[in-house]
């Protein structure tokens, strides 16, 4: 058989094949139509499994939340942060409050609470604060408008007192026009970088009071 004979025949065999697979695929196109059967017996690529988080890894630190609605065991999951802040901080004292069963329902006040947490929002986010190193710490003048500079002359001068609580430090408040000056110094110099360093935010920030106040004001129990 001459080679040119051999090419020949061996397109007309690939030829035949092609239609024949065509053939098959428009035969069985018409029995599912016919059947009403949802898949064809085309390969399909398996699921793989997730793979390993690789920790420290960006990505991996959204999954919770992109994968809390996932189904689990049958079930959707729901998502699990509150959407705000401040919502959120009340859903975890209302979840302690109704976990513990000397609760004195009569006595809460989560009016309070929401009311201490605007104030916070206030001074956090919308207070003006000047900052300057003095001898042996910092000093930082605060100061607003309206609801804000209520906000800053209930919270700085009862933080203060809270910051004079901790070890070498010497907290205090001054009232200004429109704010309150708050001082804090240390005669110890490794502190006095620590308090420069924090500045403003990160003093009011310190100290572990904050959670058991927003309890306490919840429960209507005294304060201070």
């Amino acid at each position: 058989m001459s080679r040119a004979h051999f090419a020949a025949v061996r397109f007309a065999g690939l030829v035949a094949a092609v239609v024949a697979l065509l053939a098959l695929d428009a035969a069985w196109s018409m029995a599912v139509e016919a059947a009403g059967e949802p898949e064809r017996p085309v390969a399909v690529a398996q699921a793989q499994p997730a793979a390993p988080a690789r920790e420290g890894h960006p990505h991996d630190m959204l999954a919770p939340a992109v994968q809390s609605g996932a189904p689990e065991s049958g079930r959707p999951r729901l998502p699990t942060l509150p959407g705000q802040d401040a919502f959120g901080a009340v859903q975890e004292i209302v979840a302690l409050l109704e976990a513990d069963p000397a609760t004195d329902w009569a006595r809460v006040d989560l009016e309070a609470l929401r009311q201490h947490l605007i104030d916070m929002s206030r001074v956090t986010l919308d207070a003006g604060a000047v900052a300057r190193p003095i001898d042996g710490g910092v000093q930082v003048d605060v100061t607003g408008s309206g609801r804000t500079l209520a906000a800053i002359r209930r919270m700085l001068s009862e933080h203060a007192h809270e910051l004079a609580r901790m070890p070498g430090w010497a907290a205090r408040t001054e009232p200004l026009v429109d704010g309150v000056r708050l001082t804090v110094t240390s005669a110890d110099r490794n502190e006095v970088a620590r308090i420069r360093g924090l500045g403003f935010i990160g003093l009011m920030a310190s100290g572990t009071h904050h959670q058991a106040h927003h309890l306490a004001m919840a429960k209507g129990e005294p304060i201070h």
